[in-house]
């Protein structure tokens, strides 16, 4: 005859909660922070996508002899050329309404452009826009 055991090799249903609960407060305080770091990962990624528009502008305007009015308001840029308009759309950046003039010879009329990148202030300078360093931008001739 088989002896039956006093102890079960499960779990009881107090265990069982208690573990659930447990893993249910970790994700709830890790998940906000993971969404957090996404959002900041967007807005960078957003950001660099608004200083290399602004670039090959700079680059189609040499390269083509054209000169591009950049008007900027809210989450939009605009590029607009005698080849036509462009406008980009962002989520996560926010630019006061404003615009400045890259000439046919790829300069910008501004030094810097100032906006907020997921609430937080940031600016693309000249060499941003360039694609060069400052002491490039203003050399003179020895």
């Amino acid at each position: 005859m088989k002896r039956l055991s006093t102890f079960n090799k499960g779990f009881t249903l107090i265990e069982l909660m208690i573990v659930i609960l447990v893993m249910g407060l970790l994700a709830g305080l890790v998940a906000p922070l993971t969404f957090e770091q996404l959002d900041k990962s967007r807005a960078k990624t957003e950001f660099l996508k608004l200083r290399n528009t602004i670039k090959n502008h700079t680059t189609k305007a040499f390269a083509q002899g054209v000169s591009y009015r950049m008007q900027t308001k809210g989450q939009t840029l605009t590029a607009l050329s005698v080849l036509g308009e462009k406008t980009y759309t962002f989520k996560y950046l926010e630019m006061p309404e404003q615009f400045f003039i890259i000439n046919g010879n790829g300069f910008p009329s501004i030094d810097k452009f100032e906006l907020l990148v997921a609430g937080r202030p940031r600016q693309i300078t000249m060499e941003d826009m360039l694609g060069v360093k400052q002491d490039l931008i203003y050399a003179k001739a020895k």
